[in-house]
């Protein structure tokens, strides 16, 4: 009896609402598309932090370790891509601008969940259109990473201030 492996999807989407969080440290075996559709996540790999709201989404590369925090409620609308469907990229995360084509097109995608058709022929197309459209944004990173405080004094007086404060200024 011939034994037949179930095909994974080029891409599929991830959409759920999140309490307060932290995802500890973790890794994904496809690229990740991470956006916030909805409040924000505050992202972390190597020694580098970003704040994403959803004017922001992180391309991070399979295999990165990252850290997820979400210190209010956030909606994940995240697509993620098995690694050989798009050409190599070098950072492990590279953070950039959502231009509105690519957040309705991100939005549109969540339609398409884990457990989507993996010989879905139209919903491949619309990820790699989705993809191009990320990965033309990709060649103009915008440097959004966070100082980090040089002081244990610093550093606590960051940490209390209330995640929805920096959006009230």
């Amino acid at each position: 009896m011939a034994s037949t492996l179930k095909r994974e999807p080029l891409a599929y989407a991830v959409h759920r609402t999140f309490e307060p969080f932290d995802s500890g440290v973790r890794s994904f075996p496809r690229h990740y598309l991470l956006y916030a559709s909805a409040g924000a996540f505050h992202l972390t790999i190597g020694g580098r932090d970003w704040l994403l709201p959803p004017q922001r989404a992180a391309w991070i590369r399979s295999h990165v370790d990252m850290r997820v925090v979400a210190k209010m409620t956030v909606t994940n609308a995240s697509v993620l891509f098995q690694p050989d469907a798009l050409p190599p990229q070098s950072e492990d995360c590279l953070v950039f601008q959502v231009p509105l084509l690519a957040r309705e097109m991100i939005l549109y995608a969540m339609r398409w969940g884990p457990e989507r058709d993996a010989d879905d022929a139209e919903a491949d197309r619309f990820f790699l259109s989705l993809a191009s459209v990320c990965q033309e944004q990709l060649r103009e990173p915008m440097p959004y990473w966070l100082p980090r405080p040089q002081s244990d004094m610093v550093g606590q007086a960051v940490a209390s201030r209330p995640a929805a404060s920096i959006f009230e200024d």
